[in-house]
């Protein structure tokens, strides 16, 4: 009962659903890619538990039979063809011997796999375009949490607001937040993907232009169908368990009442920013000064090194300020962005006592950006020392434009230049 198909198509099937099989597992099924063998096609299929990925491709030949081999051997075996076509045999004895090409591999029987997939009736469905998607993952994925004490936000809630939907992710220290449009049918209920879901689908798509992903949400999970215009063959299908949890409630979370606001050239920034990163710490504080229409960023290493980078602004000159964030969660979210600036809304409170509005460096900060609609970013502040009044770091002056720090003047930093 031999089955002939392209290696090409196999090699593409394979790289789409090896992301969902165990590579060790104290369940040996779930190690295993499920092959069943029709008229025209053969099916592929695997699975970890929480998602199901499973992919069609055309073949030709005699009969039908269906079987589990190790995924990861198989598609080490699909990688290492040459040929254009390859042709697999499974004897159906109680043997169960599978032959893909020259190699002969161990089977499980296929009744043994695992079938997942929806127990309730649909609830909601939206298709949303692969250069969406492919936004949704950039703008909200570095905002989603790993460690797995906090297990319910590890991953990206989607929900409904104002005639749009809304994709959120948060790690306690800084809020993603984008609003997409997509095509709906029913009421889409709110819901959190997991994270490793999002992950693989971004991944899977690529640089691909034109296709969708149609999501259809169940009581019990999500049915996602990679939609296809050139053909039914090769089209990914996953099923997956949602994060069993409630998400935070975040709104309360996003600043309404600033003292001022401050816009940058993103790429001056991120140039400054890149210039005073002296320190390979996930966590390196770097301190933002904002003096009139200046901007000073500065870091200080534990070993003593201190770099410093100035740049300029526009928007509010009255703030004088000092507020530190993590450099590394700073250059995440400029990288987010779309456009030329972006703009740095700093929250305000009421001195004590008095009607007099003072800025805060303790209240959480909003990144927006006048080129990128519905995408904003709210980043908590890291706890820094008081502004030194004196500094002898070198100073890096980046234009406006963010030109080549190499090419950037450096001067001295004067004493009491920062008071």
């Amino acid at each position: 009962m031999s089955k002939s198909a392209e290696c090409a198509f196999l090699k593409d099937a394979m790289s789409k659903i090896i992301p969902f099989a165990a590579k060790r597992s104290r369940i040996p099924i779930l190690e295993q890619v499920r092959i069943i063998a029709r008229t025209d096609e053969i099916e592929l299929t695997t699975t970890d538990v929480d998602n199901t990925a499973r992919i069609s491709i055309p073949a030709f030949g005699a009969g039908s039979w269906e079987t589990c081999v190790r995924a990861h051997d198989f598609f080490d075996a699909v990688k290492a063809q040459s040929a254009d076509t390859v042709t697999m045999d499974y004897s159906g004895d109680k043997d169960g011997r599978f032959t893909f090409g020259n190699r002969t591999m161990p089977t499980l029987p296929a009744a043994d796999f695992p079938d997942y997939g929806p127990t309730a009736e649909s609830e909601g469905r939206i298709t949303v375009p692969f250069s969406t998607y492919r936004n949704i993952w950039r703008k909200t994925g570095f905002a989603i949490p790993t460690e797995e004490t906090r297990y319910y936000p590890n991953g990206i809630y989607i929900h409904q607001e104002s005639g749009a939907f809304r994709a959120v992710t948060s790690d306690g220290h800084r809020l993603a937040i984008y609003n997409f449009h997509a095509n709906s049918a029913g009421n889409w209920p709110a819901s959190i993907v997991p994270r490793f879901l999002c992950q693989t689908l971004a991944r899977n798509i690529g640089k691909k232009g034109d296709g969708a992903y149609e999501i259809e949400h169940y009581g019990n999970g999500v049915m996602i169908r990679e939609v296809q215009d050139k053909s039914m063959y090769g089209a990914l299908n996953v099923w997956a368990r949602l994060v069993d949890g409630t998400f935070p409630d975040y709104v309360r979370v996003i600043p309404t009442d600033f003292f001022g606001a401050v816009t940058y050239a993103k790429s001056a920034l991120e140039s400054a920013l890149g210039a005073v990163k002296i320190s390979k710490e996930k966590a390196q504080a770097v301190a933002v000064d904002i003096i009139g229409a200046d901007t000073i960023l500065s870091a200080q290493s534990a070993e003593g090194d201190k770099a410093r980078a100035d740049l300029r602004h526009t928007g509010d000159s009255h703030i004088d300020f000092r507020i530190g964030f993590n450099a590394s969660y700073v250059g995440a979210l400029l990288s987010a962005f779309d456009g030329e600036s972006v703009t740095m809304r700093i929250g305000g409170t009421y001195v004590k006592g008095t009607k007099v509005k003072a800025p805060c460096n303790d209240s959480a900060v909003l990144w927006e950006s006048p080129n990128d609609p519905g995408f904003s970013v709210v980043l908590m502040p890291m706890r820094i020392g008081k502004r030194p009044e004196k500094e002898t770091a070198e100073a890096v002056t980046v234009p406006d434009g963010g030109a080549n720090l190499a090419e950037a003047h450096q001067s001295k930093v004067t004493e009491g230049e920062m008071k």
